[in-house]
């Protein structure tokens, strides 16, 4: 099991884009990662998510809901892509493997599935800011 001073003392202060628009589900994401050294921004729909790529010195990760209101989380990720080079993670209740296959396909990094789990999401963090 992955505990929080694995995160203590980075290099630097890492950036994370939650793109969330269940306060519930933000907040579990939050209660996981605040004990962290992350600096986590909530967007909670696409068109926030790409603003905030847009409008944001350095991005680390980008954790992606794919069903919200105002623009889905595929269509936010296609345009954070031509924004920034970082890692985008699909959040989805979807835990089919087929559609797994295809959020990778279509340009995700990565996948982690609805109910989220303490250490899965750590792991997923640890793996693609490189901690």
């Amino acid at each position: 099991i992955l505990t929080m001073p694995e995160f203590k003392n980075p290099s630097r202060e890492i950036t994370i884009v939650v793109a969330e628009d269940e306060k519930n589900n933000y907040r579990l994401i939050e209660a996981i990662l605040e004990d962290a050294c992350f600096t986590l921004k909530h967007a909670s729909n696409g068109r926030e998510a790409i603003e905030i790529c847009r409008n944001t010195h350095t991005v680390d990760l980008v954790l992606m809901d794919i069903k919200m209101p105002e623009m889905d989380g595929i269509t936010a990720m296609l345009e954070i892509k031509k924004l920034i080079d970082a890692p985008v993670v699909a959040q989805t209740a979807y835990a089919l493997e087929t559609e797994k296959q295809h959020l990778l396909k279509i340009g995700f990094s990565d996948y982690i599935s609805k109910p989220i789990k303490k250490e899965i999401l750590l792991e997923k963090v640890i793996k693609w800011t490189n901690l």
